[in-house]
């Protein structure tokens, strides 16, 4: 589960994610699709219950179904090829799912499928193509929710299939669970409110409301991804014992603490709910908790880990060190930093998370990955920037493997 936006940004940092947004594509994709071939016509009467974005893209999808379709074909069949998984986005797919079946799960729209596919492909990009292709994930299924389920605009989760399984049913999957399809789709509650009728704000709110999911999506697919990464069996990408490893350090430096917070939370909420039987609901909390990325991380240390990561590979790193005495949270972030940095082979270190942190939407090329590679490659242990990091060892394995995954020069 992605945790809410944060509520404390610099106005520097908040206009860079917008503009580092629309600068990947989506955006202006998606808008060439939905403005094109427009004329001034009288404004139509919008049916009942839609809202009216959700109108103009009933209209647009009857006018350029078959180009956006194109569009979607080629996108799945590239990220296929290259991330080596299965993308699931029809109702087939998503049915054969029992897992997803029982949330509810529903096909995307063309354009809402297509949107999603584009936030995607800039998503993984931020990782090594091999972090991803030889994480043992099978299947990665993108989907709507149906609308009385859920406020959120995305959310998600891992199934711990088997690695070797052949079966569909038996494989891993990453699900994630993208926003609602049109106005019917939407919760009665938000459908019926002021924010949601037509007005001359409407471009504004629309951009707002795609700034907003734009964000919780991203999230979602790093949360989930550190999920898939961290607590599923090792793979080629992640071996157990370094999985392992990192899990124990984190109970062992992180465990204890956590715990506290978590009664401590827990009472609070209870108290003021009045009632001792009820599972606090960490990610409706609207303020900081001390040493925690979100509330949400409250909730376990697998959660805590995970929210930690999202916001780091979103571009989040200013608001996660926010507070410059609170230590415990800082150390976490530096903990996943060197989960990261190994898992890469040395390709996601400091100056991955400067540029990442400084222009807040940075995604690297598999060019600037290649050559960062090939750097290491050709640096000896004694020379290398980083080796007070890493043993002469490891260092010579992460040497042998980048040759393996970037066997020529980036040009």
């Amino acid at each position: 589960m992605g945790p809410e936006k944060p509520q404390e940004n610099t106005e520097e940092t908040i206009n860079q994610s917008r503009r580092g947004f629309l600068k990947m594509g989506a955006a202006a994709t998606l808008g060439t699709f939905l403005s094109s071939n427009i004329t001034e016509e009288p404004a139509p009467e919008v049916p009942e219950g839609k809202r009216w974005q959700d109108y103009e893209l009933d209209r647009k999808e009857a006018e350029i179904g078959p180009e956006i379709e194109h569009s979607i074909n080629e996108l799945k069949v590239g990220l296929e090829q290259k991330y080596n998984f299965t993308l699931e986005l029809e109702a087939a797919e998503i049915e054969a799912s029992n897992s997803a079946t029982l949330r509810d799960f529903t096909e995307l729209r063309l354009i809402k499928k297509y949107e999603a596919l584009l936030m995607l492909e800039f998503a993984l990009a931020k990782y090594p193509t091999f972090t991803i292709s030889k994480s043992g994930l099978k299947n990665l299924m993108l989907t709507t929710k149906g609308g009385k389920r859920s406020k959120s605009e995305a959310v998600g989760y891992v199934s711990f299939g088997h690695l070797e399984a052949t079966k569909r049913e038996d494989q891993p999957e990453l699900v994630v669970a993208y926003d609602w399809n049109s106005g019917e789709d939407i919760p009665e509650t938000s459908r019926l409110s002021p924010e949601h009728q037509q007005d001359s704000s409407g471009d504004e709110q629309a951009s707002d409301e795609l700034e907003t999911t734009k964000f919780t999506f991203e999230n979602t697919i790093h949360h989930e991804f550190f999920h898939f990464l961290v607590d599923h069996p090792g793979t080629e990408s992640s071996p157990r014992y370094e999985e392992n490893s990192f899990t124990n350090k984190w109970s062992e430096n992180y465990g204890d603490f956590n715990r506290i917070k978590n009664e401590e939370y827990t009472k609070a909420m209870q108290e003021q709910s009045g009632n001792d039987n009820n599972s606090p609901a960490f990610h409706r909390m609207e303020e900081d908790a001390p040493g925690f990325a979100v509330p949400y991380g409250l909730k376990s240390d697998r959660e805590d880990r995970a929210s930690v990561a999202e916001l780091l590979l979103s571009g989040y790193e200013a608001y996660l060190v926010r507070d410059d005495s609170d230590e415990v949270l800082n150390q976490k972030v530096a903990t996943i930093k060197e989960f990261y940095f190994n898992l890469s082979s040395g390709l996601m270190d400091d100056h991955y998370w400067e540029d990442l942190r400084f222009t807040s939407k940075f995604s690297p090329t598999a060019a600037e990955f290649g050559q960062k590679a090939h750097g290491i490659i050709e640096t000896p242990y004694e020379e290398y920037i980083y080796k007070d990091k890493v043993s002469k060892a490891v260092y010579t394995n992460w040497q042998n493997r980048l040759k393996i995954e970037y066997p020529n020069q980036p040009e």
